[in-house]
């Protein structure tokens, strides 16, 4: 939500996610959730009417409790409306994040895939 405000106002976000997809533990990847957090017929403890964005309506057929599958394609059809996703840096884990003398923020993290450390200046940074 925080990356389509920002957009919203002009801006171009880079989101690091840590896994391979799109949603932390709650990410899909298919038939069933990827992240071995997760288990196919987990269900979440609250229901679609309170777990979702105010912007984006669950699909009608969603169940009141949705799965863990279900929760994996709800935020990936989320992301597909509202972002683009050349925004996103998969296997991706921030490992440093300091003010840097330009007024901004010097980020660093690492490529879970190859294991190369990589830095960058931002203006701004959004922890979500």
């Amino acid at each position: 939500v925080a990356s389509r405000h920002l957009v919203g106002q002009g801006m171009r976000p880079c989101i690091f996610e840590a896994t391979k997809t799109l949603g932390g533990a709650w990410g899909s990847g298919g038939d069933m959730p990827q992240n071995g957090k997760m288990w196919n017929g987990l269900t979440t403890n609250l229901s679609k009417h309170t777990c979702r964005f105010s912007e984006w309506p669950w699909p009608e057929d969603t169940p009141t409790f949705p799965s863990a599958l279900d929760m994996g394609r709800y935020l990936d059809s989320y992301s597909q409306h509202f972002l683009d996703p050349s925004y996103f840096q998969y296997q991706c884990q921030v490992t440093n994040i300091e003010s840097s003398n330009d007024s901004g923020y010097r980020v660093e993290w690492t490529d879970l895939s190859t294991s190369e450390k990589h830095a960058k200046e931002f203006g701004g940074v959004v922890v979500a």
